[in-house]
């Protein structure tokens, strides 16, 4: 294959006006193919054999009518007023001239289908009235009837039918029914300022042309009304004929600018992007000629556009910048650019396939629009493929020098040379390196366990647009159903007459009014032979909305009743449900293609590396970038973060075909870069490198081109987060954030320090498999060995650069030819030539003295520990034991959590004095990581995470002091043991809630002390507790405290001892807030009420300290929090007292806690935690304030005891607020229970309590 690419780029070189004439044929023949067959695109998704579409496709041939495409028309007055005659007589003028429009069945005039249903009403109002008229009447006629005459005679004399009114009875009760069943079915607004129009089509929606749309909406334009606005329905206005917009442009300059600082000339930054322009032309009009003969979706040249120019531009980079630095080198022109294809362009040709295959595969899933698009995209990446080997070399050959930057064309010749002894800072560390990216990723990946696919609806629309303005205003005035409505197809049993089938199917419609979610259950119709009826349910929610896709499987569920006692079977048809249907097909198929692509990874990777466990590594890399991205796109599309940033503002469900999209896209592109790095190692490594070198050769040989391939490919696929189309947006992104983990976290970062971790062995492979795997030439190796370039001159494959010959030959002969005679013997040779020099290197290395005084061995960097030589104060985190201190050193060896905080202390320390000695450390390399990443990584690799993620440069002192308990604490603790168990399981707290106590109130003798005053705030009770005159102060603060009890049990006897024993001390005002308790209240509640509480503490004086203990403490952080990121700064501290801070529970140290804490339980709290936390994750900083950023938090007293499940994650986020900077001291009683600074009848807890006012006036 190289020496065939070889030939194929000096021809190109050759004939380069030629190949340019034959690509712009090409062009201008796809350009006639669009012009001539035309565009027809849509954004409807069937797949066929799904439920919904075999209903389609029966009521198109049954009820045509109940198949029809339509769009919907809201009109609205500008000022909110009620129509006015006049302003309804032009809006009916308006409608009437859409019906001239070609596919236009009619259009419903909504003003008078909402008289119709308001008569409707009106007449069974009045037939209600008169029937109970006739009723009473007759009922009156029998009272005074004489004796001895008859009923019957004196009935029919008057003209009184008591069937006929039986009739009429049955009549009116089933209209009745049905008007109940409709609800307050409108299609004019209650208040009368906002009316619907829908408009249908003579097709189905599929068929509706674009034409036709467009001359509905001009219709209606054409014919304004004063005072009146209309907004246009997603089925009507979904413009779907830009492929291209401003930000997909911009996203191509910026391309263009990174290659403009990188190869520093206009005429190189230009040809990558000249050439991927070419490309996406040609792929995308050759798909739009077909656009008319095969179901094409919007989205799907779409795609070929957004893969055609980020390979485009990558593909023809690797080429170039192969060719510059061999002219670099002093190679001929023409030799030069052959050799590049030869090379770097094998390299491109396996990357396109790998991405290709991958993309095509995405037919195995057996849905057609899926593979459409796998087959659509695998053709732009195939464009872009012949392009780079044809074109770029034409190009290249017509620019000559002028490729190379100004300065250098005329410059002497030159080899570059790499020191592969110079190792980079993460692969020095690569254990640190490893844990790290993999913590990152997992962290990253955890929103994707709650990804919920759909496909979007107008609410994802910019907000601007016509289509979202319409609806919403539905959703405001109609309800958020309207939008979606269902279509029930309901097959009957043969033979029923009309009133047969009317009477089964006002069954049904009974029995799906009868179900949760549905407004309005519109009447139904029947074909003529009455075997299938088709009813219009309304839903209460939104058609992207969870409770809408349980409706649909509730719907579909009453079969089992139905066909029981009714013999009647129903389906769920429309394009709401059509949407389920395929959402949930594609959620089934994604583990089968996600199983195929890696398969296809390993396969591949193992004949390219001729290795098992790069194959494997590999493999898994990916797959953690995968779902890393995934992670992010459910936080961002799904949960809305970040929504301001991303026009996300109504978050939603994922686009259902997006995961299975970005699986086959993000794996051939993850396999790009595999192959540019790690090729670039291998090849060193071949070249007779010590393995563990030949990563880092590799790696810096490849780094700086992989780089500005993967800004490119990021900036081109950011541009689509901004498309006009909404399905484009999430596409764009979940690209682009896929692109950015997989290049730089899991290809820069994670595989070169996994390969150093396993130097040889990375490159092992059983004999047996060396012999029948096909080798697969790469890095061009071919070329060298052939003679194809200049003696000398050729170095390793495309990223390696220009690794030295030495050793070659002991790798070709000794490891992949096994040739025997004289080949073996020269095998044998330069094998012994390889080692003595490597020996020889080795020696060099380990001769090498660091400044420090010791001698480095081979592969280690020559820096030394820099700073070893500080003193240990320097870096040393002082504790108090009593009148004892106790070095951080010495803290650490007892094993307790306890030495997390002396363990930060020093690090920080230890990166000061390496910053002040030169020297740099990885903790300060990548600043900014926020606690909530740090705190989801911490159990998987606690002490890489912390080491990496936070910046060591300042260096606040930890302030711990350890204080053992008193004889009364520990009996306190040891008759905790007789309480009951009621934390141990979610059954327990159960049964306990459901004796669960009043909230205590104050103790007697703390009202001869104190005035209480109940308020209430936000619906809550709020006691605020003043001290009377003997203990009122000046300068008394505001307490504000939070009582625990897991947020399940109200305020007790001992919080209120407490509460008294710190009014006694500190004469303050104690405001307690009673906030609602779990299962039956969430923290969004209690969130709200601490809004109101703080703007009443702060009424009562300027110096408000936050205090909580255990939930209470929690809240109280919380609290904390929000009050900080809405800049309110005016918290004087906080106290917290063993805090709540993780309510997941995962600690895996907690365990080695439980049994000596009497108190808690890990099962019941988790329960606890789980109905605190509502709507919201556990995780979110306002249930779990250890997963927030605690950066900004005012100065704060943490009060632990060890004898208490908590005390780990306590003290984890007591170095948590050390490392932010906050100001934090930390009391830790040792056996002490949870709480147990409330207990203030013990000396330790109240020479504490001291501790804190003296802090608190500090």
């Amino acid at each position: 294959m190289a020496r065939l690419l070889y030939r194929l780029g000096k021809s190109a070189a050759s004939h380069a006006w030629a190949v340019i004439l034959v690509w712009l044929a090409v062009l201008a023949l796809a350009v006639g193919g669009v012009a001539m067959s035309g565009v027809n695109l849509s954004n409807a998704i069937t797949i066929p054999g799904t439920e919904t579409q075999n209903l389609a496709d029966r009521l198109k041939d049954e009820l045509p009518e109940a198949n029809q495409g339509t769009g919907r028309v809201v009109f609205f007055t500008e000022d909110g007023s009620e129509f006015t005659q006049a302003q309804k007589d032009g809006i009916a003028e308006a409608l009437k001239a859409t019906e001239d429009v070609d596919q236009v069945a009619s259009t419903s005039n909504p003003f008078q289908t909402q008289q119709q249903l308001d008569d409707g009403r009106q007449q069974l109002r009045d037939g209600r009235q008169q029937l109970e008229q006739g009723e009473q009447a007759l009922a009156q006629l029998r009272q005074n009837l004489p004796p001895g005459v008859s009923e019957q005679r004196i009935l029919q004399q008057r003209g009184i039918d008591p069937q006929q009114i039986a009739q009429q009875k049955a009549q009116l009760e089933e209209g009745e029914r049905a008007m109940k069943r409709m609800g307050d079915y409108r299609v004019v607004s209650r208040d009368g300022n906002s009316a619907i129009s829908v408009v249908s089509f003579s097709v189905d929606q599929t068929s509706v042309e674009s034409d036709t749309k467009s001359a509905v909406m001009d219709a209606i334009k054409d014919h304004p009304v004063d005072g009146v606005d209309a907004e246009f329905s997603q089925e009507l206005a979904q413009d779907i004929s830009s492929l291209v917009g401003p930000a997909e442009i911009v996203g191509v300059i910026i391309a263009a600018l990174v290659l403009l600082i990188m190869l520093r000339a206009v005429v190189p930054a230009a040809l990558p992007v000249l050439t991927a322009l070419l490309g996406v032309a040609i792929a995308t009009s050759a798909t739009l000629a077909f656009s008319g003969v095969i179901d094409m979706m919007s989205v799907t040249p779409m795609l070929g556009v957004m893969l055609g120019l980020a390979v485009g531009i990558d593909y023809s980079l690797f080429v170039l910048n192969r060719h510059r630095q061999q002219l670099r080198r002093g190679m001929p022109m023409r030799e030069s650019i052959g050799m590049a294809v030869g090379t770097s362009g094998t390299a491109v040709f396996f990357a396109a396939l790998t991405v290709i295959v991958a993309l095509v595969a995405l037919n195995v899933t057996a849905i057609p629009f899926l593979g459409l698009m796998g087959t659509v995209a695998g053709v732009a990446v195939a464009v872009a493929l012949l392009l780079t080997l044809t074109l770029t070399p034409a190009l290249l050959s017509l620019a000559g020098r002028r490729v190379l930057p100004r300065k250098v064309r005329d410059a002497a010749p030159r080899e570059e040379n790499i020191d592969e002894h110079d190792v980079p800072l993460h692969l020095r560390h690569p254990w640190i390196t490893t844990l790290a990216c993999a913590a990152v990723l997992i962290v990253l990946a955890l929103p994707a366990q709650t990804m919920r696919l759909g496909l979007p609806d107008a609410s994802t629309e910019p907000q601007d647009s016509t289509q979202y303005q319409a609806y919403q205003r539905i959703a405001d005035d109609f309800g958020a159903g309207e939008n979606g409505p269902l279509a029930v197809v309901v097959d009957l049993p043969g033979g029923l007459n009309d009133a047969e089938a009317t009477d089964k199917m006002n069954t049904v419609a009974d029995r799906l009014a009868q179900q949760d979610d549905v407004a309005n259950v519109l009447p139904g119709v029947t074909t003529d032979d009455n075997t299938t009826g088709v009813i219009q349910v309304i839903p209460s929610s939104g058609p992207a909305d969870a409770a809408t896709e349980e409706l649909v499987n509730n719907i579909r569920d009453l079969n089992g009743d139905l066909q029981a006692n009714e013999d009647v079977h129903v389906g769920v048809a429309g394009t709401t449900a059509a949407n389920i249907d395929v959402s949930h097909l594609l959620g089934e198929k994604l583990p089968l293609y996600l199983g195929v692509v890696l398969v296809i990874s390993l396969l591949l990777l193992l004949m390219v590396f001729r290795s098992i466990l790069v194959p494997v590594i590999a493999t898994l890399g990916f797959l953690l970038s995968v779902l890393a991205a995934f992670g992010a796109v459910v936080a961002v599309y799904q949960w809305g973060w970040g929504g301001a940033v991303f026009g996300v503002h109504d978050p939603g469900p994922i686009l259902s075909f997006l995961p299975t999209l970005m699986i086959g896209i993000l794996f051939g592109l993850a396999m790009d870069y595999q192959l540019f790095l790690v090729s670039g190692m291998r090849e060193a490594y071949a070249h007779g490198h010590p393995a563990r070198q030949a990563v880092v050769y590799g790696f810096k040989a490849g780094r700086s081109v992989v780089t500005a391939a993967a800004i490119i490919m990021i900036s081109v696929f950011a541009g689509f987060i901004f498309a006009d189309m909404a399905m484009v947006r999430p596409i764009g992104f979940a690209l682009a954030i896929g692109v950015l983990l997989d290049a730089f976290v899991v290809r820069m970062l994670l595989i070169p320090a996994v390969m150093r971790l396993l130097g040889e062995k990375a490159w092992w492979l059983p004999r047996w498999l060396d012999k029948i795997l096909p080798h697969v030439d790469v890095e061009g190796e071919s070329l060298a060995v052939q003679g194809a370039g200049q003696s000398g001159t050729v170095s390793e494959g495309d990223a390696a650069g220009s690794a030295p010959v030495t050793g070659r030959h002991r790798a070709v002969s000794g490891k992949r030819r096994g040739k025997s005679g004289h080949g073996q013997h020269a095998a044998t040779a330069a094998v012994a030539t390889a080692g003595a020099a490597g020996a020889a290197g080795a020696a060099g290395v380990s001769g090498r003295t660091t400044s420090h005084g010791h001698r480095a061995g081979a592969g280690e960097r020559t820096h030394g520990h820099v700073g070893n030589h500080r003193t240990a104060a320097d870096h040393r985190a002082t504790y108090h034991r009593g009148s004892e201190r106790r070095s951080a050193g010495q803290h650490h060896a007892t094993g307790t959590p306890l030495g997390a905080v002396a363990d930060d202390a020093q690090r920080r320390g230890e990166t000061a004095g390496a910053a002040e000695n030169g020297g740099s450390r990885e903790d300060a390399a990548t600043p900014g990581t926020t606690g909530a990443q740090r705190r989801r990584g911490r159990h998987a690799a606690a002490s890489t995470s912390t080491c990496i993620a936070e910046d060591r440069a300042a260096k606040p002192a930890a302030d711990v002091i350890v204080r053992a308990a008193d004889p009364v604490l520990r009996a306190t603790n040891q008759a905790l043991r007789v309480l009951p168990d009621v934390l141990d399981s979610e059954e327990k707290l159960l049964e306990s809630l459901a004796v669960r106590g009043e909230e205590a109130a104050p103790h007697k003798a703390m009202h001869k002390r104190a005035s209480f005053e109940k308020v209430m705030v936000a619906g809550y009770p709020v006691i605020v507790a003043r001290p009377k005159a003997a203990l009122t102060r000046a300068d008394a603060p505001v307490v504000v405290h939070w009582h625990g009890g897991a947020y399940v049990n109200p305020m007790t006897t001992v919080h209120w001892r407490w509460i008294d024993a710190l009014m006694q001390r500190t004469g303050a005002a104690v405001v307690v807030p009673g906030y609602g308790l779990a299962p039956d209240h969430t923290v969004d509640e209690a969130l709200e009420l601490a809004d109101g509480v703080w703007d009443l503490a702060r009424s009562f004086g300027p110096r408000v300290f936050l205090s909580g203990d255990s939930a209470g403490g929690g809240l109280a952080l919380a609290q904390a929090m929000r009050l900080r990121d809405a800049d309110d700064l005016g918290v004087a501290g906080l106290i917290l007292m063993a805090p709540w801070v993780d309510t997941t529970v995962t600690n895996p140290q907690i365990e080695a806690y439980r049994d000596a804490d009497h108190m808690l339980g890990t099962d019941g709290a988790r329960a606890a935690a789980r109905w605190w936390a509502g709507t919201r994750d556990v995780t979110d900083p306002m249930v779990s304030p250890a997963f927030g950023d605690v950066r900004g938090l005012p100065r704060t007293f943490v009060l632990q005891g060890d004898r208490d499940m908590l005390y780990p994650d306590t003290m984890e986020f007591v170095a948590e607020l050390v490392r932010a900077n906050v100001d934090t001291t930390a009391v830790v009683c040792e056996g002490g229970p949870h709480v147990y600074a409330l207990m203030v009848w013990s000396s330790r807890a109240s020479e504490d309590l001291d501790h804190v006012v003296r802090w608190m006036n500090r």
